[in-house]
């Protein structure tokens, strides 16, 4: 997916019909810096950790953004965490 603040609503609704997404981003909106995978996994509480990588990498590049430090919300991440928290 390209790294885009435009996502088409049907695309974002169904990135979000799925609550271990929701929690991923409620994690990282309230987290003061970027937060591991392995941080952000422990936190969101999935035992399955391919399971819980699979919903990560749906969130990349629209609501999540990837950085050298870990993981963090993008401008449309932090506008759906405003809008669910």
């Amino acid at each position: 997916m390209p790294m885009s603040e435009e996502i088409p609503p049907e695309e974002a609704f169904a990135l979000l019909g799925n609550e271990t997404r929701v929690a991923i981003i409620r994690e990282l909106g309230t987290a003061d810096d970027p937060r591991s995978f392995s941080d952000l996994h422990a936190a969101v509480g999935v035992r399955d950790s391919g399971g819980f990588n699979y919903h990560l990498q749906k969130l990349v590049g629209s609501f999540v953004r990837r950085t050298d430090e870990g993981y963090e919300l993008s401008g449309a991440g932090e506008r759906i965490h405003e809008s669910v928290d």
